[in-house]
């Protein structure tokens, strides 16, 4: 991946692009109920025995596939359809000009009205997988703005993954 080295300007463009995303309002997308869909394939997932390790990080605090879903099923609802998503926000994902300027996303089969902390958690997850180092996931949520952040919701979204 280019530009991994000046991760400063890439977790502020990728913070700004996903924060314009997520203010889109399209009238016109073809949008089933993203949310619904996400939390009912981590119950069959559950239900099948699927557990996905390597997405739990260790700022999530969980360590097993049981306190994976008993979060989900604690916290799932605090999850809402509060803007319009990308679905699977990792590096790869974002096209770059250079460090500081973004040019498109790619792979938009999962965009559609969701939770947007599905998107940060992707995104402090693959900069996380990337550089290496935890620091750069929370220059990335000051860069999107924390006052659009709800830390609380990304604990179930990291559990939900987990079953993706």
């Amino acid at each position: 991946l280019a530009f991994l080295n000046q991760p400063e300007r890439l977790c502020q463009t990728l913070a700004k692009a996903l924060n314009k995303l997520h203010s889109l309002k399209p009238q016109s997308f073809p949008s089933e109920n993203h949310l619904k869909r996400y939390k009912e394939k981590a119950l069959k997932n559950y239900q099948k025995g699927t557990f996905y390790n390597k997405t739990l990080l260790p700022q999530f605090h969980i360590h097993s596939r049981e306190e994976a879903y008993q979060l989900i099923q604690e916290k799932g609802y605090i999850l809402k359809a509060d803007a319009f998503i990308h679905g699977d926000a990792c590096l790869p994902n974002f096209i770059l000009k250079d460090a500081s300027h973004f040019s498109c996303f790619i792979d938009l089969g999962l965009a559609g009205f969701s939770d947007r902390h599905i998107d940060l958690f992707w995104a402090i997850w693959s900069l996380h997988y990337n550089l290496q180092d935890a620091t750069y996931a929370e220059l990335f949520l000051d860069y999107y703005g924390r006052e659009y952040v709800n830390m609380d919701k990304l604990r179930p979204v990291a559990a939900f993954e987990a079953f993706r």
